[in-house]
């Protein structure tokens, strides 16, 4: 029978928080659910799973749920909070990201690795984007995208890593490429800034906390202020200006 209190005091020793409550249930909110931690009580919830590896792999997910909040606190699945100083910055992960995943693509010096859809799809555009991407292919291809001419619309055969909607990501990519056909500089930033912006971590969604602990350095540091679309990435509240709105200042 597995120690289930011996594994959470490892994962916990191992990622060095406290150990919270622990409580055994037969049942949690939904049939396949194996743990929960509920932070109001600091609580950890489990089922012991017909596979014990299952009900311990839903454990340790949820305590690193538990560093991720005492290391990178996050709201709204978006904002993470830091301490800076005096200072409390707020940053946005998916902004942040996107200006990490924009300044990689622009220093690239090889062309960016493509993977081969599974079946190629047939993206249909209007005349003007579908030539506006038939003129920049070469382009496309530096940077991942394989296309063809396919008869008044474009077929794609790969996209870059990380790109889960192609035919979204080319439609959008089409019409940058038709507004800035005069300016190849500009519909190349463009097209990276979609690019970015399709690869870059989601609101909404959970993000590893390594991952969140290097976009809080990297904003930490001044290394990223902005994102590829000019909008700041974070916002920094002092000590005395929190004071002032609990009028303690």
């Amino acid at each position: 029978m597995a120690d289930y209190i011996q594994f959470i005091e490892i994962i916990c020793n191992d990622l060095e928080i406290e150990k919270p409550l622990v409580e055994e249930v037969l049942f949690l909110h939904t049939p396949t659910q194996l743990a929960e931690y509920i932070p109001s009580d600091n609580i950890l919830k489990y089922r012991p799973g017909k596979i014990p590896l299952d009900t311990m792999f839903s454990i340790a997910h949820e305590l690193r749920h538990i560093w991720q909040m005492k290391n990178c606190p996050e709201i709204f699945q978006n904002y993470i909070l830091a301490e800076l100083d005096d200072r409390l910055l707020i940053f946005d992960k998916h902004a942040a990201h996107e200006r990490v995943r924009f300044d990689a693509l622009k220093a690239a010096t090889e062309p960016i690795m493509s993977q081969t859809l599974l079946e190629p799809m047939a993206v249909e555009l209007s005349p003007e984007d579908c030539a506006a991407v038939l003129e920049q292919l070469p382009l496309l291809e530096r940077y991942g995208f394989r296309c063809e001419d396919f008869g008044g619309a474009v077929l794609v055969r790969g996209v870059p890593a990380g790109v889960d909607d192609p035919t979204g990501a080319l439609e959008e990519l089409a019409e940058d490429l038709r507004l800035n056909r005069a300016d190849p500089d500009t519909a190349r930033d463009s097209l990276l800034q979609t690019m970015a912006c399709k690869s870059a971590i989601k609101a909404g969604m959970w993000s590893d906390p390594s991952e969140l602990q290097a976009l809080a350095d990297k904003v930490q540091s001044g290394e990223i202020r902005y994102c590829p679309h000019g909008r700041p990435v974070a916002v920094k509240l002092s000590k005395y200006e929190m004071e002032k709105m609990f009028k303690r200042a």
